[in-house]
Order: C-alpha cells, then structure tokens, then sequence
C-alpha cells in the first residue's frame, strides 16, 4: 500500500464524503459519489491520502512500502525505499491488535 502524507491543516475536504470508523482509532473515507479510496486517518495522525487522487503523483518519490510478502508476485515497486512485511508491519503498528 503506498500513501502520501499531509498534516491535518493543510488538507481541505470539500464534497460529499462517506466514512467509516475502521478501528477504535482510524477512519478510511471515500467519495459518495464515485466510490474513490480518499484517505486512511488515525484520530491523532495525518492524513494518508490515497496517490491517484493526485495527477502528478507518479512524479513523487516512494518512502516506504507495506505487506511486501502479500503483494502480487507481479507487482514489485522499483527503488531503495524501505520496504516491510506483514509481520514486521503489524509488530510496528498499534493498529494491529497482539494475536499471540
């Protein structure tokens, strides 16, 4: 999954927007009327906005690259960005609840 960050004030939601409270602390939201992806927000955290809401995204360098281990085997992201695993990911994250 690639995101792009942007701090909340310097983001402005204009439309019709749905959301949707995807844990006790995130909400993902999309565009009511075409169903476009429009961001992942944790309560205290930027947005993650989605990149092909953006023209001049592909322009843009890749940081980092989540669930490497679950992609497509036809999908690999070319460049020396970090990249993590399932397993490394969720160990990071507080958004993944302790399985064990």
């Amino acid at each position: 999954m690639w995101v792009l960050e942007a701090p909340v004030e310097s983001v402005e939601v204009a439309g019709s927007v749905q959301h949707y409270r995807s844990s006790s602390f995130a909400e993902r939201a999309w565009c009511a009327t075409c169903g476009t992806q429009l961001w992942i927000k944790d309560d205290d955290g930027p947005y993650e906005l989605m990149p092909g809401l953006f023209d001049d995204a592909r322009d843009l360098p890749l940081s980092h690259e989540i669930y490497v281990d679950r992609a497509f085997a036809s999908v690999e992201l070319a460049g020396g960005h970090r990249r993590m695993t399932q397993a490394e990911y969720e160990a990071s994250e507080r958004a993944v609840p302790d399985r064990s």
